[in-house]
C-alpha cells in the first residue's frame, strides 16, 4: 500500500513549512542554501506560501458566497435574489392626490392646432376635424413642506406625475361670438413607468371662476420621485467589449426606464428590463444588474442574434430616486397644503409650459411610500425561496405554506391527507372563516335530497339544480353527518343550515359542482375608446355588479356612473346642450354590447345626474335561469342587434366579452362608429367604450376545488322514488346568513374568494399529481370528536355560556362586561387547538383565569355553564389529536363561542 501525505493547507505557516521540507531539497542542495526568513529563498517562499493562502481563501469565500444562506457581499446577496426571482426589493413611492391649476386663457393662448383627420358622418359627410393640445411635460416639479411635531421632523419633499398630460381643447361656434369650449385631460402613455397605477388615461377636469378669471383644475396623482436623466454613447459593441455602464444614485431607487436612440434618429425606443443572466431576445432590451445599494449595472448581449446597439447609439436613463416611507404624511390641516409648482420641459416643441404659472393644492394624505429592503431582508426572502423551490411538493412544504398563510390572512387552514398513492396525492383543505373576532358558523356534512326537492331540472344536460338559501336539518336516523331539506313552513330546528352556493348535479357522466352565483363587485374597467372627435366625452367613476342568489334574486344588477371630462360646473357651462336638454335620456344613452356571434346588448337606463358636478348614473338588470353548461351560464333577457327582440344566449360566466359604450346624439354630423349594426343607436355618436380587466366582470365563480361525489338513493317515499346523496357539501348557519341586520353573504363570498384565488394561484408551483380539496370546518353542529362527562359526545361545537359574576361594589359592570365576554370567548377558543395544546376547556380553570384578569373588579364568579349541561358538566375534551392521514368523511371541529351567545349574569 502506498502512503500518500496529506499536505496541510491550514495557513502560511505549514504551507511554508511544506515548501521548506518537501519541495525545496527536491530542487536545491538545502546545505548550501541559506533558509533564513530574510533571505532570497524566505523571501520566495512567503511570496508562494501567501498566494496559496489567498487562493483558499478566495475559494473559500466564493463558494460561501454561492450559497444564499452563507452570502455577505451585497452583490452575491442581490445575484442570488435575481437568480430566485425576487426583484421587489426597491423603494416604492408615497402618491397622493392635487388639484393641479391652471389659467384657461393660458390653455387656449399656448395650445397648438392640430388636424386629426377626416370623420364620415351618419349622414354620409366627410370632413376634417380640428382642436388643440395644450401639453404639459411630465419634467414638471412639484415642492412641498411638510412640519412634523418637532422642528427636526420638517421635511422637504419633491414629488412628480408620471407621465405627460395633453390638455384637448374642442370648440363650438353658437353664433352671436358666443363660442363654448369642452377640455378633455389625458395621461400620455406612449411609453412605460413601473411606478404609475394608472388604468384610466382620463383625467378628472373642473373648471372654477376665481378673481375674474376661469381656472381649469386637473386632479391628478403625484408621486414622490424624483427623476435623474443621463444620457450615454455607445463607443463600442465588439465581441470583446460588451458595453456596460453603470449608473449611481443618491437617495433609495424606486424605479429605471431605459430608452434608445438609434445613430442619426430623433426617436427614443423604450428598452425591455431583463435581469442580467436572462434568455437574451431579439426586441429591443438591455440587461441591469444591481450591484449595491446604491449602484446599478446596464449591459447588453455579445451575439448578433439578439438586441446589440449601434455603434454611436444612445442610451438614456431615467432614474427614479425616493425618500421610501418618509414621504408618507398625514394632513393635519383641512384646508390642504399648498405646494410649490414649477412647469419645466428640455422639448423645445413645448417651450410654452416654461412661461405658464400653475398652482396647486394638495388635500389627501400621502401614502403607500416604502423603503427598500435591506440586504438583510433581500438575504431572508432568497433563503425562503430556497427552502421549497417556490414549489409545494412535500408535506413539509405544505405546512410552510400554510403557516405563511395564517401570518397575513389571520386564519389557519388545516390539510388532512386524502391519499397519496400512484394515482395522486390528494389534500383536503379546510378552513375557518372569520371577521377577525367571531368565528362564522360552517360544516361541512352529507345532503340527502328527493329529485323531487331539486330546484330545477335540464333535461338537455342532465343536471339537476339546487339553488342556495335552501333550508337544511340534521336528519334523525344519521343524526351527527347527514342534512335534510326543510319545508318553508317547517318549524325551526336546533340546528339549521343553508347553502350560498349554486349545486349542479349532473347524471351522466355522475359529477357534482359549485358554483359561486352571488356577486357583490366592484369592477374595474379599462378604456378602449377615446372619441377625440366628440365634443362630450365621459369617465367611469364607478360601475358594479350586484345579486344576492342566496335570497332569491334571479338577476344582476349592474351600475355605471359616468363623469364628463370637460369641467362643466354650475354657473359655467350649464346651459350647454346635455344640462338644458328636456328628453337627456334619449340623447345620451350607455350600451353593454356583448361579442356574440350575432350581436347582443342591454340598455342601461339613466335613472339619476347631478348636473353641478355632470354626473349621469345608469342601471340595468339581466335576467338568468342559472342553466350552466361547464364555464358558460345563459342569460335571458339580451337584445339582438338587428332587430332589438330580447333573446337567451349562452355566455362565458367568468370572462363574457362585454363592452360598456355610451353614445350620444348631436343634432347634426354624428360620426359613424364600429357598431353601426346596433340598430338603437344607429344615428348616435360613440363617445367612450370601457372593457372590464380579466376576471373582473362575471355571473358566477366556478369553485373547480370543492369537489364533492354523488350516490343513487332509492326513496320510495318520494314521487319520482329517487335521490342523491351528495358528500362531503360545505353548508352555513342558516340564521347567520339570512341575518337581516348585517351583510354576511357579503362578508362570506369575500373571505372564499380571497382564500380560493389563493389556493388556487398557488396551485401553479404544486407537482401535476397534487390536488387540494376546499372544504369547511365543523364550527357549528354536532360534534364527533369532543366529549363531556362520561364519554359523552359534545351536543353542538356552536357553545353557549352562561356565567354569574358578582361585581365589587362602584365597579361600573357596563365598562367591564363586554372585556369577560371577550376574556371568555379567547380562553374557549384558544384551548381547542386542533393538532397540539391541551385540547381541553375547564370549568374551574376558567374561573381563576378570570380572577386573575379582573381581580379588582370581580368579587367571586358561580361556576359557569355551557350549552344546556348543568353544573356537573365541567370538562370538555378532544377524542385525540385529528390525524393527519385519513379519509374525506373527517371533518375537523373547532369549538366556537360567539360573542352574542355569552350570557353574563350580574349578581
Amino acid at each position: 500500500m502506498i502512503k500518500v501525505a496529506l499536505k496541510d493547507y491550514s495557513s502560511i505557516y505549514t504551507i511554508e513549512d511544506w515548501m521548506l521540507h518537501e519541495v525545496a531539497p527536491k530542487f536545491y542542495e538545502m546545505e548550501n542554501v541559506s533558509t533564513l526568513n530574510t533571505g532570497l529563498f524566505g523571501m520566495n517562499n512567503h511570496i508562494i506560501g501567501s498566494v496559496i493562502e489567498d487562493q483558499f481563501e478566495v475559494v473559500d469565500r466564493y463558494v460561501n458566497e454561492m450559497l444564499p444562506q452563507k452570502a455577505n457581499l451585497p452583490e452575491f446577496i442581490y445575484a442570488n435574489a435575481a437568480l430566485y426571482g425576487i426583484t421587489s426589493f426597491l423603494a416604492r413611492p408615497a402618491k397622493t392626490s392635487m388639484l393641479l391649476y391652471l389659467k384657461e386663457k393660458d390653455i387656449l393662448g399656448k395650445s397648438v392646432y392640430k388636424q386629426s383627420g377626416r370623420t364620415i358622418t351618419t349622414s354620409g359627410k366627410s370632413s376634417y376635424v380640428e382642436y388643440r393640445n395644450f401639453i404639459i411635460d411630465s419634467e414638471m416639479l412639484v415642492f412641498t413642506t411638510v412640519y412634523g411635531d418637532k422642528a427636526s421632523d420638517t421635511r422637504e419633499l419633491q414629488f412628480s406625475i408620471p407621465y405627460d398630460i395633453n390638455i384637448q381643447v374642442s370648440e363650438i361656434d353658437k353664433g352671436s361670438n358666443i363660442k363654448e369650449y369642452s377640455y378633455i385631460a389625458t395621461w400620455i402613455m406612449d411609453t412605460k413607468n413601473e411606478i404609475a397605477e394608472v388604468t384610466n388615461p382620463y383625467i378628472k377636469l373642473y373648471r372654477s371662476v376665481y378673481d375674474g378669471d376661469i381656472w381649469i383644475a386637473l386632479k391628478i396623482d403625484i408621486y414622490q420621485y424624483a427623476r435623474r436623466e443621463y444620457t450615454n454613447q455607445i463607443l463600442t459593441n465588439s465581441r470583446l467589449n460588451i458595453p456596460y455602464f453603470e449608473k449611481n444614485y443618491s437617495d433609495q431607487l424606486c424605479n429605471f426606464e431605459v430608452f434608445y436612440q438609434e445613430p442619426g434618429s430623433n426617436e427614443w425606443i423604450q428598452l425591455e428590463k431583463r435581469l442580467e443572466s436572462s434568455t437574451p431576445i431579439s426586441t429591443p432590451f438591455i440587461y441591469y444588474k444591481v450591484i449595491d445599494e446604491e449602484t446599478v449595472r446596464f449591459s447588453f448581449a455579445n451575439d448578433d442574434r439578439y438586441f446589440v446597439p449601434d455603434y454611436n447609439s444612445n442610451i438614456k436613463v431615467h432614474m427614479y430616486e425616493t425618500v421610501g416611507k418618509d414621504g408618507n404624511f398625514f394632513m393635519t390641516d383641512e384646508t390642504g397644503i399648498v405646494p410649490t409648482i414649477t412647469l419645466r420641459t428640455n422639448d423645445e416643441d413645448l417651450a410654452y409650459n416654461r412661461a405658464v404659472i400653475a398652482m396647486g393644492l394638495i388635500g389627501t394624505d400621502s401614502t403607500g411610500g416604502r423603503s427598500k429592503l435591506t440586504v438583510q431582508d433581500i438575504k431572508d426572502l432568497t433563503c425562503a425561496k430556497m427552502l421549497t423551490v417556490d414549489s409545494i411538493t412535500t408535506d413539509n412544504d405544505l405546512v410552510l405554506f400554510a403557516k405563511n398563510y395564517a401570518a397575513v390572512y389571520q386564519t389557519n387552514p388545516v390539510f388532512i391527507k386524502y391519499r397519496d398513492d400512484v394515482a395522486g396525492r390528494e389534500y383536503g383543505c379546510y378552513i375557518r372563516l372569520t371577521d377577525g373576532v367571531d368565528i362564522y358558523p360552517s360544516n361541512t356534512v352529507n345532503l340527502k335530497i328527493t329529485s323531487d326537492a331539486v330546484d330545477k331540472y335540464f333535461p338537455s344536460l342532465k343536471q339537476y339544480i339546487i339553488k342556495p338559501g335552501k333550508r337544511y336539518k340534521y336528519d334523525s336516523g344519521k343524526t351527527n353527518d347527514t342534512v335534510i331539506p326543510m319545508s318553508p313552513d317547517e318549524e325551526k330546528a336546533d340546528i339549521e343550515y343553508t347553502s350560498i352556493f349554486l349545486t349542479i348535479v349532473q347524471t351522466k357522466p355522475n359529477s357534482v359542482r359549485y358554483y359561486l352565483n352571488t356577486v357583490d363587485k366592484n369592477v374595474m374597467l379599462e378604456y378602449t375608446d377615446i372619441n377625440s372627435f366628440s365634443f362630450y366625452n365621459f369617465l367611469v367613476s364607478s360601475c358594479s355588479i350586484k345579486r344576492n342568489a342566496v335570497r332569491g334574486d334571479m338577476s344582476y344588477l349592474i351600475r355605471l356612473s359616468i363623469l364628463r371630462v370637460d369641467g362643466v360646473i354650475e354657473g359655467i357651462n350649464v346651459d350647454d346642450d346635455i344640462n338644458s336638454s328636456e328628453d337627456l335620456d334619449k340623447k345620451l344613452r350607455v350600451l353593454i354590447i356583448f361579442e356574440t356571434n350575432e350581436g347582443h346588448y342591454v340598455e342601461m337606463n339613466l335613472v339619476s345626474m347631478n348636473k353641478k358636478i355632470g354626473q349621469y348614473d345608469f342601471e340595468t338588470t339581466i335576467e338568468t335561469d342559472d342553466m350552466i353548461d361547464d364555464s358558460r351560464i345563459s342569460l335571458l333577457n339580451l337584445k339582438n342587434s338587428d332587430t332589438g327582440a330580447e333573446e337567451s344566449r349562452i355566455v362565458d360566466m367568468m370572462n363574457p366579452k362585454v363592452h360598456f359604450c355610451v353614445f350620444y346624439k348631436y343634432e347634426t354630423d354624428n360620426i359613424v362608429h364600429k357598431y353601426q349594426d346596433v340598430t338603437t343607436i344607429k344615428d348616435y355618436t360613440l363617445c367612450n367604450s370601457y372593457s372590464p380587466y380579466e376576471n373582473e366582470f362575471y355571473f358566477a365563480l366556478p369553485m373547480e376545488l370543492m369537489r364533492s361525489h354523488v350516490t343513487f338513493l332509492d326513496m320510495p317515499g318520494s314521487p319520482s322514488g329517487f335521490g342523491f346523496n351528495v358528500k362531503q357539501t360545505p353548508l352555513l348557519g342558516y340564521d347567520f346568513i339570512f341575518d337581516e341586520e348585517s351583510n354576511h353573504i357579503a362578508e362570506v363570498t369575500q373571505e372564499i374568494v380571497g382564500f380560493y384565488d389563493f389556493i388556487y394561484s398557488t396551485l401553479m408551483s404544486v407537482t401535476p399529481n397534487f390536488t387540494i380539496n376546499i372544504k369547511l370546518f365543523n364550527t357549528y353542529g354536532r360534534s364527533k370528536m369532543f366529549y363531556v362527562g362520561e364519554k359523552k359526545l359534545l351536543d353542538y361545537v356552536n357553545l353557549r355560556a352562561f356565567v354569574k359574576i358578582r361585581f365589587y361594589a362602584g365597579v361600573d359592570e357596563g365598562v367591564y362586561l363586554n372585556h369577560v365576554k371577550m376574556y371568555i370567548k379567547d380562553f374557549v377558543e384558544n384551548l381547542n387547538i386542533v393538532k397540539e395544546g391541551t385540547n381541553k376547556i375547564e370549568s374551574s380553570v376558567l374561573i381563576h383565569k378570570l380572577h386573575e384578569e379582573f381581580k379588582d373588579q370581580i368579587e367571586y364568579i358561580i361556576l359557569p355553564t355551557f350549552n344546556d349541561y348543568g353544573a356537573e358538566i365541567q370538562v370538555i375534551e378532544l377524542n385525540g389529536l385529528l390525524p393527519s392521514e385519513t379519509t374525506p368523511d373527517t371533518v375537523p371541529e373547532f369549538v366556537t363561542l360567539r360573542r352574542e351567545d355569552i350570557t353574563i349574569i350580574s349578581i
